[in-house]
């Protein structure tokens, strides 16, 4: 007799920056968050619980931490946010990242967000720096799209990869000198090729 297919599982990180937990776009997104993921986690800056857990009051989260560092970085929250989740990373087909600095999601959150293998990507992004076009901006010699983290998620097969593990723990060495672009995106887009798996956009599906 064949096993029954796992219920699908995804979590969520939501990273507040500054004092942002205050604000009516913040509490949006929480709610459609929590609509569609089983796991809702928000970080907020080291000192800042107590003042987020009352601005946050009667939303459905499953856990609201602080990051161990006040250093206002979204890629530091994503690092703590995945470090708590990383005992119980087989249970979850994927994990979504996201936070204050953008609005959204505005409706229902895409099925590629919740799970990027279901259409065959590793990774599912909102949207991309093309980094030929913007070598002037970057000094970069990679060709191809450089997916951003605004928005995006992580799938099973990325998230079981030590090499993606490697960069989850290269954004808490982050310092305020550091390019978070290149230490962020640049660094995860490698991960991606190194490994052969593949970036969803919205306006791919």
């Amino acid at each position: 007799q064949s096993k029954a297919k796992p219920m699908s599982l995804t979590a969520a990180i939501y990273v507040i920056t500054h004092d942002l937990y205050k604000s009516l776009h913040v509490k949006f997104a929480l709610e459609r968050l929590r609509e569609s993921c089983d796991n809702l986690i928000v970080v907020v800056p080291n000192g800042a619980q107590d003042a987020a857990e009352c601005a946050l009051e009667g939303l459905d989260i499953d856990r609201i931490a602080e990051t161990p560092s006040a250093a206002q970085s979204y890629l530091r929250g994503i690092y703590h946010g995945l470090a708590l989740l990383r005992e119980t990373i087989d249970n979850y087909d994927a994990v979504l990242v996201t936070g204050s600095g953008v609005f959204g999601p505005l409706g229902e959150v895409p099925k590629a967000a919740l799970d990027p293998a279901s259409v065959g990507a590793g990774l599912f992004s909102s949207y991309w720096f093309d980094a030929k076009l913007g070598r002037n901006e970057r000094e970069t010699s990679y060709e191809g799209r450089i997916p951003f983290l605004d928005f995006a998620s992580f799938s099973r097969e990325l998230l079981s990869l030590p090499d993606f593990w490697a960069w989850v723990g290269s954004l808490e060495r982050l310092t305020d000198s550091d390019d978070e672009f290149m230490m962020g995106p640049m660094a995860l887009e490698q991960v991606l090729t190194r490994n052969k798996l593949a970036t969803n956009y919205p306006v791919d599906s």
